[in-house]
């Protein structure tokens, strides 16, 4: 998918940026200051630009309720409940703009209706102040509950006088980490505790977190 790709190209100034705290080792905490805000700001911009990706693969497709996801069509119909509750049923009924909206509700009883269009900005969740939540509450509004802390552990391996060993890495306990830091930095101008080779592994971790959830979508986009 196009995010994973943007992705991947963007993840290069972070690595710069660590590569050049080698050769300015007197200011490496500055640098690192920076990469962990960095690397947080692209993680956000991977998650809206997924899940914006894959909400416009599905309407291209023009799927009725009976094709799509059944978790999809929840969080939809949940997403207008809550419009409803919002504005209050009075206001709701009453609002011209509201009518088009209102279409969706036609995934509660009509099998052949065809999903032609919603509202992405609604679906899209910021960082804020909630780790992982924010991620994890954005792909559930897609039809993904739980998928983060479902992925499977980032494996790194290392050789050494012959021998290779492997650790695990917790994909949601490391962005949660990661996105602490950056709260921290903002709020408190805190310097966050990490080594280039912290960095090293955050990086590799996101880039595996990336690249596991574009093959969640892409196989759930290959299935419809």
């Amino acid at each position: 998918m196009q995010a994973k790709e943007n992705f991947d190209n963007s993840i290069s100034e972070v690595t710069y940026l660590n590569m050049k705290s080698k050769t300015d080792i007197s200011h490496d905490k500055v640098y690192f200051k920076v990469i962990i805000l960095l690397l947080c700001a692209k993680l956000e911009k991977y998650v809206k630009d997924s899940t914006n990706e894959y909400l416009d693969s599905l309407l291209s497709k023009g799927l009725s309720k009976e094709q799509l996801p059944e978790k999809l069509v929840v969080e939809l119909i949940k997403n207008e409940l809550l419009k409803v509750k919002d504005k209050t049923v009075e206001k709701y009924v009453n609002d011209e703009k509201c009518k088009d909206r209102a279409k969706v509700f036609s995934l509660i009883w009509d099998a052949k209706y065809i999903f032609k269009n919603t509202h992405k900005n609604e679906l899209v969740v910021s960082i804020s102040n909630n780790g992982t939540t924010a991620f994890e509450d954005a792909y559930k509004k897609v039809g993904f509950p739980n998928i983060i802390k479902n992925l499977p552990d980032y494996e790194q391996q290392t050789t050494m006088a012959g021998i290779t060993t492997s650790l695990s890495f917790s994909i949601y306990d490391t962005i949660n980490k990661i996105i602490s830091m950056r709260h921290k930095i903002i709020h408190d101008d805190a310097t966050p505790s990490v080594t280039i080779n912290d960095i090293d592994l955050y990086v590799a971790i996101c880039k595996d977190f990336v690249s596991k959830m574009d093959a969640k979508l892409t196989e759930q986009l290959s299935l419809l």
